[in-house]
């Protein structure tokens, strides 16, 4: 499915969030992941299977902040997980960034634009390896990545938890079993 859920439902919904996640990026994936855990009727991870796929599309990750909010998101995940953690590598599916970046000054928020996607890369499999876990950076062509902000965790048994992630309106979420 490439579009979000419409109406809830015993597997979808739609979680809205203000400022309830405000904070330190230390304890982001937890707060969001009990936020989520609180939202759906059943479980977020559908039965015993293990964690097999992690993808995460965003054609607009050119900051650290937002790699630093998924990587403690994942962390989460992991950490809670860890029992059914299949050590997946973590793919990340983004374009390369902007010509017009690399001609600024050099970034000094980590809400600024790397300066180059090989910079990008290299931090976020950094990132990744620091926790643990192995990642991948997949660039396409702007015209075929998603417009989506799509995180998907698959199961081993076909079930999958996939969220989209909307920074103005809230996240949605489905449980897509098999």
């Amino acid at each position: 499915q490439s579009s979000p859920p419409v109406q809830p439902s015993a597997n979808a919904g739609r979680l809205d969030v203000k400022n309830e996640l405000d904070g330190l990026v230390d304890g982001f994936g937890k707060k969001l992941l009990d936020r989520l855990s609180n939202k759906v009727s059943g479980a977020l991870f559908e039965g015993n299977a293990d964690i097999n796929k992690v993808i995460y599309r965003d054609r607009y990750l050119n900051a650290p902040l937002p790699v630093s909010l998924l990587l403690d998101f994942i962390g989460a995940i992991k950490d809670i997980q860890q029992k059914r953690w299949d050590n997946p590598i973590i793919e990340i599916v983004t374009v390369d960034l902007p010509d017009d970046s690399r001609s600024i000054a050099p970034p000094s928020q980590v809400f600024h634009n790397w300066q180059s996607s090989l910079v990008r890369e290299k931090a976020i499999k950094a990132g990744f390896e620091q926790r643990g876990m192995n990642a991948v950076v997949r660039c396409l062509p702007k015209q075929l990545a998603s417009h989506a902000r799509t995180l998907e965790i698959g199961m081993a048994d076909g079930c999958k938890l996939k969220l989209w992630l909307d920074q103005i309106y809230g996240l949605d979420i489905a449980i897509i079993n098999g």
